[in-house]
């Protein structure tokens, strides 16, 4: 089975793409504990 997850920020400048990118890691790590693995498809940082 394969999830898709798919985070972007909103309107808050920086501040947003840090959250977007926290958010990332977290759930990175979180599917690691689970012994899940997780593939970056796209990273579009602009």
């Amino acid at each position: 089975m394969k999830a898709i997850l798919e985070i972007r920020p909103g309107e808050g400048g920086d501040d947003a793409k840090l959250l977007v990118s926290e958010q990332a890691r977290i759930y990175s790590a979180y599917a690691a504990r689970l012994g899940l693995s997780c593939e970056i498809e796209d990273d579009s940082r602009s």
